[in-house]
């Protein structure tokens, strides 16, 4: 019984640190192209102003 309870909490936790091996990167690529895209709409408002 202690040990599935082990195994569960283990498989768990690698499965989480899978995600956020895979999600960082995304995440980090989208940050960098949201702030590139307020970038350029600050551009435009200012250029149109």
């Amino acid at each position: 019984m202690q040990e599935e309870k082990l195994i569960r909490c283990l498989s768990i936790s690698l499965s989480f640190r899978l995600l956020q091996t895979t999600f960082f990167p995304i995440i980090g690529i989208c940050k960098l192209f949201s702030c590139n895209a307020k970038q350029h709409m600050l551009f435009w408002i200012l250029k149109d102003a």
